[in-house]
């Protein structure tokens, strides 16, 4: 069997979820306020729950994480309260954080860490997560989703990828349910959906814009952008050939010279790595700023400043840099950032539009 990273705290976890349990008993009070018992293993055959589990915290049939209950793709039959399993004097055996820093209103994909109570962080195929946003009444969530388990780096690193509706703009409660070896733990974290501005929504068509070329600058890359090591294949297409050509597109809009924040010009250098490990993923990249040239190279426009959006980041809503857009295939807007990019982040939204991803 495949070693994964956090595998062995996985089934320290599992064990310890399990004495607590044990030792902790019935815990008395209202109806519902008892912890569930650990999970133990459906009889796969009759698809029946275990003695003492409810049927409706059983995914149908057979193990947790299967498909096919009520909620769309993904979604699985509503577990009991949204409770950690463990008593409420001992520390939480699995927290969840999100790390997703751009989020959206509309359907959007969730990321999130977990980590053990020594803050190690666990995962891998061996833990079963599924994700709902949490009602704003505090009631039960009703549309669990399954996260995929993404490794995200060659270091082996993981983080679980969900895919929900998110309201919004604000503060959004997630139901976090981790299940490790038949033990199922539950928990609470905590999504920001921010305002998407003027910014196409997600899962609108976007813009066909014209942006600067390498053949529009007739291989004068210094005439299209203020890197200062310019990759070429970041200026092959523009927007709208690429929608023409339906090939999926990573928009990049920043600036390397230009950096009013100091979050300028980071999306810019994240992609000239992301080029490299998804060939079948066009990258664009335009500045965010009106531009001329002058003496053989861009300066603002007007000099001086104050700087302005240039044309085509008008038409993206991209009124502050850098902003990075990920289109489908079929011209799609399926995940946007802005301000401080994670390269995590960018990688799961690139996996979710390229029609063949690495491996490592």
């Amino acid at each position: 069997m495949t070693t994964v990273p956090g595998h062995g705290r996985l089934r320290a976890l599992a064990i310890a979820l399990v004495a607590i349990v044990v030792a902790a008993g019935c815990v008395s009070g209202g109806a519902g306020s008892a912890p569930p018992a650990p999970r133990a293993a459906a009889d796969a055959s009759s698809g029946a729950p275990p003695p003492g589990l409810p049927a409706s915290t059983v995914d149908s049939p057979g193990a947790p994480g299967a498909t096919g209950a009520p909620g769309g793709p993904g979604a699985t039959a509503p577990p009991s309260p949204v409770r950690p399993t463990t008593p409420s004097s001992e520390p939480d055996a699995v927290q969840a954080t999100v790390v997703s820093r751009s989020l959206w209103p509309g359907r959007g994909t969730v990321l999130l860490a977990l980590e053990d109570a020594a803050n190690a962080p666990v995962g891998g195929p061996d833990l079963v997560v599924r994700v709902a946003v949490r009602p704003a009444d505090g009631g039960e969530p009703r549309a669990w989703v399954d996260a995929r388990y993404e490794r995200l780096a060659a270091d082996g690193r993981g983080l679980y990828a969900a895919d929900l509706d998110l309201p919004g703009p604000g503060e959004v409660s997630l139901a976090v349910e981790a299940t490790a070896f038949g033990v199922a733990h539950r928990t609470v974290a905590v999504a920001r959906v921010r305002d998407p501005g003027e910014t196409p929504a997600i899962g609108a068509l976007a813009p066909r814009t014209e942006t600067p070329t390498y053949a529009s600058a007739d291989g004068d890359l210094a005439r299209v952008t203020t890197d200062p090591v310019p990759d070429a294949r970041l200026y092959w297409l523009s927007p709208r050939a690429a929608i023409e050509l339906g090939r999926p597109f990573v928009l990049v809009i920043d600036s390397f010279a230009f950096r009013p924040s100091p979050a300028c010009g980071g999306a810019l250098g994240i992609v000239h790595h992301l080029a490299d490990e998804y060939p079948a993923v066009s990258f664009i990249h335009a500045e965010a700023y009106a531009t001329r040239v002058a003496g053989g190279r861009l300066v603002a426009d007007p000099p001086g400043g104050p700087l302005r959006p240039a044309a085509w980041a008008r038409e993206w809503g991209a009124t502050t840099a850098p902003w990075v857009f990920v289109v489908d295939a079929s011209g799609i807007v399926r995940a946007k950032f802005s301000g401080i990019v994670g390269t995590d982040e960018i990688r799961a939204a690139i996996r979710s539009v390229a029609g063949w991803v690495p491996t490592w």
